[in-house]
């Protein structure tokens, strides 16, 4: 046990990366961390790590549908909540938060939380089994049966009693951190920041009155009652652990690397969220950037913004201490509004609202995982040899990130946006940008955080097949929110573009929306590729009459892969190397049909489904194209 102390920091920094793989790569990551701690270590500590690293990965709650009739509602939101029984958890979708630690009859099974897949953004349904949900309920499927008496549930009640709903929506995100209709989404509130924020500004309270010693208890009393209210979230749990090790006066870099062990063997599922590691790149940076502390954090956190957010704000990081320290003053005044009625909390409430939208001001939108974060680090690595290293790497990633040189390729994907159509053809560095369809409504924020991944702030050309709700849903929320130059709707023999010509092949033009959809065509980097949105097997055969010699290589199946379409005709003629289909849950809409998933493995075509895929991208560097999914399928075509 010694000998971890002492090499406590190599252990928290293999523990994390072996956190990041453990769940795909279990036996490699493990092996691969065993096998460095004991060629820099040596001797039997390398049992004790194997030993950590199986705590880690143990099973903590069951995958199977929970057998609870009745559960307390332990972690609530304004859309969904969290029952728990023990160590079964199911979740409830809702149009209202829940009765806080209320207890909640079960009435009937749920449904298994599917998985789906994308490059960019948050899948929800990764996320709650992180947190051992893997079932979830509608709200009319559970039934109130007791509001259990705590102080969140008393703070709930008191929020309940304020008429004005923008005010109840104030109070509800900053003391409880949910979020609902009236409040947009903010990473400092729905992570948790704003409790420890209310230590931070007890602390600059009591320096004027306290000394140091009696300081630190009384802050560390207030930290751990904050843990019971709240029921011991990462970044107090954090705090806690940090203030206890100053009250016992451990102020050395051992103390970072043990704390930073415990958190991630207590909480391995959170090791790439904001709660873990902005409290962890300003401690660490303390430890390996001595001289270029200030620039070296303020890099890892534009690298952590970049990756989890899907942008980079400098303000903010920057500004980042104060605006923590401004949320915990918010806290105690909202707090006092629930029994003081304050005539000043508007207005406090108003500028603290003022701070965040100027911050928003200097908002970066796009990802850096892309082709370019590859030209970044070579970059990076040069700049290490220089004065200011990391002053010159922040310049050097803000201008990546402005002028969107993170994606530098030629793309065509098809976004996985369940049932519907949104595919992007994108030029080198955004030079132009066509979007095909725009998905149901229901998909917005994953057509919109994909498009904005991409470092995207104006669409040149936007099609749009037939008007579907599941390809034309979001056509109005593209126009208010991005610069749109051109819109086609209707049949046009060609639609010349800069970089591209895209043909319309479909002669039909009835009433029939899925006969008449837009059916295009086009060169990507050598290789054809086809789009036949909606069209059906009747639409087919008047397009191979008009085009007997067609071909593609690169087939966009047509209705989602319906047995409506793709005839066997159309594939004989077309012969596509590889078939894309944008298709929904199946139990839903049975697409795409088993009759031509057959077809094209008769004719041993390769295809791909969102449904399983996820996010599916052509990339184009050179006379080289590369083909991934978000699911980690690649190839060459």
């Amino acid at each position: 046990m010694k000998t971890l102390i002492q090499n406590s920091i190599l252990l928290s920094l293999l523990l994390f990366v072996f956190c990041l793989c453990y769940q795909k790569l279990i036996w490699v990551a493990g092996g691969i961390v065993c096998c460095i701690w004991y060629s820099k270590v040596k001797g039997k500590s390398v049992i004790l790590v194997a030993l950590l690293l199986v705590c880690i990965c143990m099973p903590r709650y069951s995958t199977s549908m929970p057998s609870m009739q009745i559960a307390s509602a332990r972690q609530v939101n304004g859309s969904y909540a969290i029952l728990e029984n023990k160590n079964a958890k199911i979740l409830v979708y809702t149009q209202q938060p829940l009765y806080i630690d209320g207890q909640y009859a079960i009435l009937q099974d749920g449904e298994k939380i599917e998985s789906s897949s994308h490059f960019y953004a948050f899948d929800f349904a990764h996320w709650a089994n992180q947190q051992g949900v893997y079932y979830s309920l509608k709200e009319d499927n559970i039934k109130l049966i007791k509001e259990n008496i705590t102080i969140r549930s008393l703070i709930q009640k008191q929020i309940e009693k304020f008429p004005e709903q923008h005010k109840k929506a104030m109070l509800y995100k900053v003391l409880l951190n949910i979020r609902t209709q009236e409040t947009k989404e903010d990473w400092l509130y729905e992570n948790g920041f704003s409790y420890v924020g209310i230590v931070l500004g007890i602390q600059c309270i009591l320096k004027y009155f306290l000394t140091r010693k009696k300081r630190d208890t009384i802050l560390w009393i207030i930290t751990f009652l904050l843990c019971i209210v709240y029921r011991f979230p990462l970044l107090l749990v954090q705090s806690l652990l940090y203030r206890t090790s100053k009250i016992l006066r451990i102020h050395s870099s051992q103390s970072i690397g043990c704390i930073t062990t415990i958190v991630l063997c207590l909480y391995p599922h959170q090791v790439v969220s904001a709660a873990f590691l902005i409290p962890t790149i300003y401690r660490y940076s303390s430890i390996f950037f001595k001289q270029e502390k200030k620039s070296g954090t303020f890099f890892l956190l534009l690298l952590v913004q970049g990756y989890l957010f899907q942008n980079m704000n400098p303000i903010k990081n920057v500004l980042y201490p104060t605006i923590q320290l401004c949320n915990g003053f918010l806290y105690i005044f909202c707090f006092i509004e629930l029994f003081v009625p304050l005539s000043l909390f508007q207005g406090i409430a108003t500028g603290m609202q003022c701070i965040l939208s100027f911050c928003d001001a200097f908002t970066l939108e796009g990802s850096l995982l892309g082709v370019g974060f590859i030209f970044f680090l070579c970059i990076f690595k040069m700049l290490l040899q220089t004065k200011h290293r990391f002053l010159w790497a922040s310049i050097v990633l803000l201008f990546f990130q402005w002028s969107g040189a993170f994606h530098p390729c030629c793309e065509c994907s098809v976004i996985n946006i369940g049932q519907g159509d949104a595919i992007l053809l994108r030029a080198p560095f955004n030079t132009e940008n066509i979007l095909i369809d725009t998905g149901k409504p229901t998909s917005w924020n994953t057509l919109d955080t994909f498009l904005k991944a991409k470092q995207i702030r104006k669409i040149h050309t936007m099609i749009i097949t037939h008007d579907d709700d599941d390809h034309s849903g979001n056509a109005i929320h593209i126009n208010e929110n991005y610069i749109v130059d051109n819109i086609v709707t209707t049949h046009l023999e060609t639609i010349p573009t800069k970089h591209f010509t895209l043909y319309d092949i479909n002669p039909m033009d009835n009433e029939d929306k899925n006969q008449s959809a837009l059916v295009h065509t086009f060169h990507l980097n050598g290789k054809n590729v086809c789009l036949m949105a909606d069209a059906d097997t009747t639409s087919e055969s008047q397009i191979l009459k008009k085009y007997p010699n067609l071909h593609c290589d690169i087939l966009k199946v047509g209705h989602h892969g319906s047995k409506t379409s793709t005839s066997d005709t159309f594939l004989d003629t077309v012969q596509p190397s590889l078939a894309l289909i944008s298709s929904g849950p199946y139990h839903i809409y049975h697409h795409p049909s088993e009759e031509t998933i057959q077809k094209l493995l008769k004719r041993h075509i390769s295809y791909f489904d969102t449904k399983t895929s996820g996010d599916m991208t052509i990339l184009c560097f050179f006379k080289i194209r590369f083909f991934i999914t978000s699911s980690f399928d690649i190839g060459l075509l």
